[in-house]
């Protein structure tokens, strides 16, 4: 490719389940790959802690009857 990127202005916003309410997770990142973006996601403490309490309980197995 020849000459810059163009750049995007990238915002994410995550509601918690025991919230009625969204909460910033970054805004007005600048970005140009979307590997940039999947890292903001990864280094993000409230974003991995929103996605753990997200998943649903693991399912009984037979052993635990």
């Amino acid at each position: 490719m020849a000459g810059p990127s163009p750049d995007a202005a990238c915002r994410l916003q995550v509601c918690p389940g025991s919230q009625a309410q969204f909460e910033p997770l970054f805004t007005a990142q600048k970005v140009r790959r979307l590997k940039e973006v999947r890292l903001l996601l990864l280094i993000n403490v409230r974003f991995y802690n929103t996605r753990l309490l997200a998943q649903p309980a693991p399912a009984a197995s037979l052993t635990d009857l």
